[in-house]
């Protein structure tokens, strides 16, 4: 084995390629640059940029964390190169807070951050106008800065988010080939009018690539960073002593019977655990009480029914494909053994209180909280208890409620699953 498979490689973060900072004073608002700045936590890394890159390095008083340096550049040009083998950026709409990142979409699925985990669920965005910012980081490295790693640089621009990509984008079955692509960095101003709004002027991270797009078409080497070649062995090195002579005048490559690969067996791994049976929907469960409520099937009966199609007598435990036999022997036993219940006399039914439909309506609520797929109030009094929250009786109502917290508790961990 070579290496574990499951885990995405990655370069170290030198440093970070900075378009702004904060303006100083009381306002503290975020300003762009004219000129990169760079910061990281190696004060040597950023020494050797500023000799090349010119300004001075100082600590960053108000970095996130402390021991971090800051080089404001004198210069709005940086010579890169993309590295092989790695995804050069990434993009996505962020809704940040104190906390950390709170939100993060492609515009159209999120990731939510939650107490219990992220949990997927659609964009809550007005595409027209984001509460969330559209966050583009992007991964170089700087051959004329020692370190080996990659500094990142992020934007929140527009311009920077649809360019700088496509032009990533453009590049990635080069870099995906193993070659390293060289290129420059600039920061480019701009100029934009809009009738009626004072005249704007920002500055737009720019990637220009030292190669054209006839060279790629024409499949030429690339000008960048590629692997030295091996030296060609140089007459006069020592040179091992020759071996004896083989035995009996044969030959030094024996005979070899081939054999054609279709006639070797693959070697044998055992048959493969078969994959869990997929079960009914929450809608499927629901439908199989309707419909023994509709044929008047009691309590008893249903769940001797489901027991014999279930894995752990509930509905939540039968196959999906014996659905369709479960609801026809609901209605097969309805018919043939609903006169074992005629002469039955029935005993007054309580209804359930209001007060107890209120705690089975705010403990599907807690679980809806916790999973969007979750049954509604009447879904899990059909499932539990074969009638809805309006017709769930007294007796049936406190074993919804006992249901509901234990459904409850092992979604937050606190019992056994």
């Amino acid at each position: 084995m070579g290496r574990v498979i499951d885990i995405q490689r990655r370069l170290q973060e030198v440093g970070r390629i900075r378009l702004g900072d904060r303006a100083e004073g009381g306002s503290r608002n975020p300003r762009k640059l004219q000129q990169f700045r760079l910061t990281s936590f190696s004060e040597a890394t950023l020494q050797a940029a500023a000799s090349v890159y010119g300004g001075e390095v100082r600590p960053w008083a108000e970095a996130p964390s402390e021991g971090a340096f800051e080089l404001y550049t004198e210069s709005s040009t940086i010579r890169i190169v993309l590295p092989p083998g790695l995804v050069p950026y990434s993009q996505a709409y962020e809704l940040w807070s104190g906390g950390g990142c709170q939100r993060r979409c492609d515009g159209e699925n999120a990731v939510i951050r939650q107490k219990n985990g992220p949990r997927e669920r659609k964009c809550a965005c007005n595409p027209d106008d984001r509460e969330c910012k559209l966050t583009t980081r992007a991964n170089f490295m700087l051959p004329e800065v020692p370190g080996f790693g990659v500094w990142r640089m992020e934007t929140h621009g527009y311009n920077a988010g649809v360019e700088l990509t496509a032009a990533l984008d453009l590049i990635s079955p080069v870099l995906a080939g193993g070659s390293f692509v060289p290129g420059t960095l600039r920061m480019e101003p701009r100029v934009r009018k809009t009738p009626g709004e004072p005249t704007r002027r920002f500055v737009v991270p720019v990637l220009d690539l030292d190669v054209t797009i006839g060279d790629l078409l024409e499949g030429k080497s690339l000008p960048a960073l590629t692997a030295p070649a091996l030296e060609p062995v140089v007459a006069g090195r020592p040179q091992l002593a020759p071996g004896p002579p083989p035995p009996d005048g044969g030959t030094t490559v024996p005979d070899v019977e081939f054999i054609d690969a279709d006639e070797i067996a693959p070697p044998s791994w055992g048959e493969a655990p078969e994959p869990p049976p997929e079960m009914i929907s929450h809608e499927q469960a629901a439908a199989i009480w309707r419909e023994g409520r509709a044929r008047g099937v009691p309590s008893d009966g249903m769940k001797e029914v489901i027991g014999r199609h279930s894995t752990d007598g509930s509905t939540a435990g039968i196959p999906a494909g014996n659905y369709q036999a479960v609801i026809a022997e609901v209605a097969q036993w309805t018919e043939a053994d609903d006169a074992e219940f005629e002469d039955i006399p029935l005993s007054p039914v309580e209804p359930a209180t209001d007060e107890q439909r209120e705690q089975i309506q705010a403990k599907v609520n807690h679980l809806r909280a916790l999973d969007v797929d979750s049954l509604d109030a009447d879904g899990y009094c059909l499932e539990i208890a074969g009638a809805t929250l309006d017709e769930v009786t007294n007796a049936a109502a406190a074993s919804v409620i006992h249901a509901l917290k234990t459904r409850i508790d092992k979604k937050l961990g606190k019992v056994k699953q």
